[in-house]
């Protein structure tokens, strides 16, 4: 676009130093070399911009030529290179075509949850953390990189998260950790709000007994410790008036009443305060 302006210019001037040679005839030798003066000052100026364009255009093709910076990354022998919205591996054939410049540490945190013992080393490469790079580091990444300090956050790249049956509470695993969690609804929201997997188990609990079930939509299942409802991280229990399959009778003694379900694995012996609880059921019926 200088060029053709650069062109226009031109021909405009010999326009205009012909007509000045003309009127010269007329009006003087002082007027000729008026304009001719001019028409100089005018070529010199057009020169400055040819050159001055040259100049830009140059800056903007070694600009344009200049090659991507390479990226190592301190827990593997990975190269990558940065491109609009994150970064990408660069193979060992494209860092040879770009002449093997020397790697420049990319940028590195190491992340972890409060209730996690999994650390990711994460790259941001740019303001959205969805294109961040992110590797979930072992305890032998760990110390190949040195031990570094592990920073507490609220975040972390890819987290299971899922929801069971029997209500809306959602909970949480990370990588190979098999703890679960129980998110509180601002962890949700720090995580991104993501989508919970919705699990069938079923957490359930008779009004009378204070044993927590669980079980699946067969209707088989069994009573959890304590220990077993901690470890899918105390889900809260729907109470159901009965189960498919409850069985009341006498026990051998013919003094105690025993609760039994065979689908749930599950018999004891009743105390008078509980079979009252639970409503006197008859005895020797299956209440399913």
């Amino acid at each position: 676009m200088t060029l053709r302006f650069i062109r226009f210019t031109r021909r405009s001037l010999v326009r205009h130093t012909l007509a000045a040679l003309a009127a010269g005839a007329v009006a003087g030798h002082a007027t000729t070399r008026a304009g001719a003066a001019h028409a100089t000052t005018r070529a010199g100026a057009a020169h400055a911009a040819t050159r001055a364009g040259a100049a830009h255009a140059t800056t903007r093709a070694s600009a344009h030529n200049t090659p991507p910076t390479v990226y190592s990354v301190p827990y593997d022998d990975d190269l990558f290179v940065q491109h609009a919205t994150g970064a990408r591996r660069l193979t060992i054939d494209e860092w040879r075509a770009l002449g093997f410049p020397t790697p420049v540490p990319a940028p590195t945190e190491y992340v972890r949850l409060s209730w996690s013992r999994v650390v990711y080393a994460i790259h941001p490469w740019g303001p959205d953390r969805e294109n961040w790079g992110h590797y979930l580091m072992s305890e032998a990444d760990l110390r190949r990189v040195g031990d570094p300090a592990v920073r507490v956050s609220p975040w972390v790249p890819t987290v299971d998260t899922f929801t069971f049956a029997t209500s809306d509470e959602v909970f949480a695993s990370v990588g190979y950790d098999s703890t679960l969690h129980k998110l509180t609804l601002g962890e949700w929201l720090d995580l991104g709000a993501p989508e919970p997997s919705r699990y069938p188990d079923q957490f359930l609990k008779l009004p009378w007994l204070d044993t927590i079930f669980r079980v699946q939509p067969d209707g088989t299942g069994s009573a959890l410790t304590l220990e077993a409802w901690g470890f899918y991280a105390f889900p809260t229990p729907m109470t159901v008036p009965r189960f498919p399959g409850d069985t009341w009778s006498r026990a051998e003694n013919g003094t105690d009443i025993v609760y039994s379900n065979r689908d749930l694995d599950y018999a004891r012996a009743v105390t008078p305060e509980e079979y009252a609880r639970a409503g006197y059921p008859p005895l020797g019926a299956d209440r399913g």
